[in-house]
């Protein structure tokens, strides 16, 4: 099983460029931990000759096809620095399509969050991270998300203030906000639950896990 490694604090004008604010880590930092090679081959500035990055199920340490949020793998072929399957604990995914800048080389798609803060839903990891940047679109209209256990399936719900089909900043329709959360967290709403206007705190957690295995 890959290894955690511990995160460093990010908040230089890099990492904010590049969606520190939502817990995401800069290439910079990247370099700094696991040198140039790597981070260049993360970020696909280049093609990294001596660097093999995976993503990869943190419970079960199986590699997962690219668009699937999992944990950053980097084994490194350095007689100097040599890593071997080594756990940066950090979340993303893989992106195949080429770059509009024209580089073709697979690069992360930022850094979703930590390993410990997604919750796995019918196989999928679904982070916090991706919540808020749908809050952000998606802003006129609070929700939080709840993942739910119904006979052997989960069931993922979200929550929503206000009333069906009815516009807000950024929310057009409920089947356009089901469409871009498929998009972004790379697994399907089931339900939408509508609730009055004030019933969800600032203070709750955007996303919730409310199984229970016992």
């Amino acid at each position: 099983m890959a290894r955690n490694l511990a995160r460093a604090s990010s908040d230089d004008a890099a990492t904010k460029g590049n969606g520190g604010d939502l817990g995401f880590r800069s290439q910079d930092e990247y370099a700094k931990q696991f040198g140039e090679p790597f981070a260049a081959a993360a970020f696909g500035s280049k093609d990294g000759e001596e660097v093999l990055v995976e993503i990869c199920d943190p419970e079960s340490g199986r590699r997962l096809p690219a668009g699937q949020l999992g944990q950053v793998v980097v084994t490194r072929f350095n007689g100097i620095f040599f890593l071997m399957r080594f756990g940066t604990g950090d979340l993303s995914r893989l992106i195949e399509a080429p770059c509009a800048c024209g580089r073709t080389a697979y690069r992360l798609d930022g850094i979703a969050g930590r390993v410990g803060e997604a919750v796995k839903v019918r196989g999928m990891f679904v982070a916090p991270s991706q919540i808020q940047r749908l809050a952000q679109r998606f802003s006129g209209k609070p929700f939080r998300v709840h993942v739910r256990r119904e006979g052997d399936r989960d069931l993922l719900v979200v929550r929503v203030e206000g009333a069906p089909d009815t516009p807000g900043e950024g929310w057009s329709c409920d089947e356009e906000f089901k469409r871009v959360f498929r998009e972004i967290c790379t697994v399907g709403v089931d339900r939408l639950e509508w609730v009055p206007r004030g019933t969800l705190a600032a203070t709750d957690r955007p996303l919730v896990d409310e199984r229970d295995w016992r």
